[in-house]
Parts: structure tokens; C-alpha cells; sequence
């Protein structure tokens, strides 16, 4: 889709305004997917039976901020002034990438800035197969989990967790993590989250209610109790009534 939706215009405008002098590619489903065929067609597969569109819109930005490095925004960034972008190549070398840190999942993938050819971003790709794999058969009943875990911020935050565990010295010269407060005076997220359905509000609403975290728990821990009482008591009963059974044999024998 080339036609911007309106509640994204002006944030769109924003941000090739700040960034005027940068090459500005707008991401469609069409063009995505001749990326993907002329560079990488062994994902064609996976990106063509995902379950959800926003798994394809996660992935995508994976391999092309791989292939060509630069700036990952989504369309509801709002764009203030422009990164320092000199200084985080000069301070981190060769391969550089900027992540914003986010609670409770670790990084989020909706603002992304990488060289090309970056590591993390090449192990980012080289996992989603597998991710996708353990997802993808339960990914109708759960879909916001699915999605999360299977291209969005939860796997993109277990992949780069795994790259630094790799690194000889923490922290990597290769990363740097900052929170929203650091890039407050340059992007602000709109945080209009249209991809999510009723099960992301549901858990949502609970995430902000600790007390039903701890009720749900004291209410399994009690059902595991129970259960294991259960079959304890079960387990009990029939080994009793095989051990009289083969004592009543003992003693017709012994008769």
C-alpha cells in the first residue's frame, strides 16, 4: 500500500522533513516481497504462509536494515530533530546499531538504526525460521504472543540477548541500548499499535494489574497442589491394593 493512511501523514512528514538529506524508502507488501525474491528467496517461503500481516512487516525490516543499514521508523514515529548519527559511528567503529530499550520485553523494533551487514542483524535472519517453527501451529490461538515471539520485539530481544552472551567484553562496542528518555528529544512514538487484537488488550489490562499476576499464581500453585494430591492419593490406593493382593498370594501359598 503506497497511499499513506491520514492518522500517519503528518508523522510521516515529519520525519523526511528532519531526515531531508537521507534516501527515504517507503516499505509495501509488493515491494517487500521482490526484496526478499531477489535477494533472499529462501525465506519466500515462511513470508508467504505467515499467519498475521505484522510478522511480515516485523521480518522485513530484519533483512533490509541487514542488507543496507540505515534508520527503521514506523509510520506512527514522530520525528523531532535529527540523531547525532556522526557520533554513533565514530564511537562504536565498524559495525554500529542503536536499540530503544522497552518494558517488559527488552528492545523494541519499531525504531531500529544498524550498519550493514551488521551480526546481530544476520543472526536476526538466520533465526526466524525457527522461531516462526515453534509459533507458527498455535499462532491463531495466541496471536499476540505468536507475533512477539515469532519476528516481533520479544524475538528480536532474545536474538540480540544471545549475540552479546557472544561477545568477548560487555558492553559490545557493536551495540548500544537506550531508553525512550535518551531519544525523547529526537523521535516520539504515537503508540498506535494497530496491529493489536482483543487477547493483546486482555493481556495488556492484566500487565498493568500486578495483583492479578499474583492471583493467577496463588490460584495455579493451589490447583497444582491439588492435582498432585490427587494423584498422589490415587498412586497411594492402588499400590496398597496390589500390595495386599500379593500378600493374600504369599500367605495361599505358604498355606
Amino acid at each position: 500500500m503506497e497511499t499513506i493512511p491520514d492518522k500517519w501523514v503528518e508523522s510521516q512528514r515529519s520525519c523526511k522533513e528532519v531526515y531531508a538529506e537521507w534516501e527515504y524508502k517507503l516499505g509495501t507488501d509488493e515491494s517487500a516481497r521482490a526484496f526478499l525474491s531477489a535477494e533472499y528467496s529462501w525465506f519466500l517461503d515462511i513470508w508467504d504462509n505467515y499467519a498475521f500481516p505484522i510478522q511480515r512487516a516485523d521480518s522485513i525490516r530484519y533483512f533490509v536494515l541487514y542488507h543496507y543499514g540505515g534508520i527503521y521508523l514506523d509510520m506512527d514515529t514522530w520525528c523531532n530533530q535529527t540523531l547525532p548519527m556522526h557520533q554513533l559511528e565514530s564511537d562504536m567503529g565498524m559495525h554500529h546499531s542503536l536499540f530503544q530499550s522497552t518494558q517488559p520485553t527488552g528492545v523494541t523494533n519499531d525504531f531500529l538504526i544498524t550498519s550493514d551487514k551488521h551480526p546481530a542483524y544476520e543472526a536476526a535472519i538466520a533465526k526466524l525460521p525457527m522461531f516462526n517453527a515453534i509459533t507458527h501451529f498455535w499462532a491463531e490461538w495466541q496471536p499476540y504472543c505468536a507475533i512477539m515471539i515469532s519476528a516481533g520485539p520479544i524475538f528480536l530481544t532474545m536474538v540480540l540477548k544471545e549475540y552479546l552472551l557472544e561477545q568477548p567484553s560487555l558492553p559490545s562496542s557493536t551495540v548500544n541500548v537506550v531508553n525512550a528518555t535518551v531519544l525523547a528529544p529526537y523521535i516520539m512514538d504515537l503508540e498506535s499499535s494497530t496491529w493489536h487484537r482483543a487477547d493483546a488488550k486482555v493481556l495488556m489490562w492484566i500487565g498493568h494489574r500486578p495483583w492479578i499476576w499474583f492471583s493467577m499464581g496463588a490460584a495455579g500453585l493451589i490447583a497444582g497442589i491439588y492435582v498432585l494430591n490427587y494423584v498422589l492419593v490415587i498412586s497411594c490406593t492402588i499400590l496398597r491394593k496390589a500390595l495386599v493382593g500379593m500378600c493374600k498370594k504369599i500367605d495361599s501359598n505358604i498355606a
